[in-house]
């Protein structure tokens, strides 16, 4: 079983709120900043609580993702799904394609013409992804040997070149995977390494050097999009991505318990699934109809945070309904007994 670690969860909270953020009206600068480390912060926090699973088979290793993973992601989509088709059908623009839309689901496609209704739901197929290559790269050998570190950085070498060439998304987000592996995989070493990791850098010197840094090639480097298979220099992104992380762990770790932040970081879930094809689908009507500035940095910026105070809100009580009166929607009914794993 994985370890239930409070500043973890502070930190997928920091991370929930900035993807919310992110993902509503910004200042062009600051939503480059946030795109360069934000969905790479939960790679690295879930490779960080992964461990070996021992003698598991794939099977046993595939019906426990699929529990934890799977049925979320179909819930959810299914929901998303209805929720946007309902939107186009008061809207007049019933332009949703309920074939395309099945297919593209199914295929996890990262496309506004066969999966619109997916927003950010692509992350959790190219987790599972992830994690599967993860599984099956450290099978017969440990986890942190050299053997399993040289095959991570072959398949995010092919992954750099194939965006570089071909620049076609593919299936599940298996084109991301490589990306995503780079971080996940730095998550397995951080939890190994993370004593020796603080001796350096748990300093206020070291925080506010390398956050000058992190801030001048996140804003530096050019957009990055994961769903969009943008990366800019990969060089760049990658070392921004890292330096971005490691503001949100070393906060949350400085920070005292805070339970708000916790409850979102164990719950991101159910924000990640409803906060941008649902909430903001309603808050985007409103500010229309109600004619709000737009123009400027500040407006916009104003109008993000607004969204995001906003919908963390209303997602409280959502996913409290979910929890006491729908788990299924998460999977609870459907996990397997938990893998016996084993530290090698």
């Amino acid at each position: 079983m994985t370890r239930r670690v409070a500043w973890v969860d502070m930190a997928k909270g920091l991370g929930m709120l900035l993807i919310i953020l992110a993902h509503a009206p910004l200042a062009e600068k600051l939503s480059r900043y946030i795109y360069s480390f934000h969905v790479p912060l939960f790679f690295l926090l879930s490779g960080y609580l992964y461990r070996d699973v021992g003698n598991a088979t794939l099977l046993q290793f595939l019906k426990n993702k699929f529990g934890k993973l799977g049925i979320p992601y179909l819930w959810f989509a299914l929901i998303n799904f209805i929720i946007l088709y309902i939107f186009q059908a008061l809207s007049d623009e019933a332009t949703l394609s309920i074939p395309k839309s099945f297919v593209g689901t199914f295929l996890g496609l990262r496309s506004l013409n066969w999966s619109p209704h997916l927003g950010p739901l692509w992350f959790i197929p190219c987790l599972f992804l992830t994690e599967l290559v993860i599984f099956l790269i450290s099978r017969n050998s440990s986890l942190h040997s050299k053997k399993t570190a040289v095959i991570v950085f072959i398949i995010s070498v092919l992954g750099i070149i194939y965006n570089k060439t071909i620049h076609i998304p593919l299936a599940y987000s298996l084109d991301a995977v490589p990306f995503a592996l780079v971080f996940f995989y730095g998550g397995c070493l951080f939890a190994k390494f993370e004593h020796r990791f603080w001796e350096y850098l748990d300093t206020p010197v070291a925080f506010v050097g390398l956050g000058i840094l992190s801030l001048a090639l996140g804003i530096f480097n050019k957009t990055v999009n994961i769903f969009w298979s943008m990366y800019g220099n990969p060089a760049i992104y990658f070392i921004a991505a890292f330096l971005g992380i490691y503001l949100v762990i070393y906060v949350a770790r400085s920070l005292p318990e805070v339970r708000f932040l916790e409850y979102i970081g164990k719950n991101a879930i159910v924000f990640l699934a409803l906060h941008q094809i649902f909430l903001f689908g309603i808050f985007s009507a409103v500010v229309q109809r109600a004619g709000l500035p737009q123009d400027g940095n500040i407006e916009r910026t104003l109008t993000g945070i607004v969204y995001t105070v906003s919908a963390v809100g209303l997602l409280i009580p959502i996913n409290e309904l979910i929890k006491h009166y729908m788990p299924f929607l998460l999977g609870t009914r459907y996990l397997p007994r938990p893998i016996t794993q084993v530290n090698r």
